[in-house]
């Protein structure tokens, strides 16, 4: 099991578990996970538009 607010960190996993208000919203692979437009692909995209602009203030 591995937890992490790092997209990237948890491409490698078999599978992704998505939380959202402590219930788990989604479940699959990664690419599976990023091709959906659920909260994962969402913040995801966020995540990796910061670090293109070098805009690190949204990423806590």
């Amino acid at each position: 099991m591995l937890i992490s607010d790092r997209f990237s960190s948890v491409s490698m996993a078999d599978l992704i578990f998505a939380l959202e208000g402590g219930a788990v919203t989604e479940v699959s692979t990664y690419r599976k996970r990023l091709a959906a437009a659920g909260i994962y692909a969402t913040m995801y995209r966020q995540q990796a538009a910061a670090y293109l602009s070098d805009d690190h203030s949204g990423l806590g």
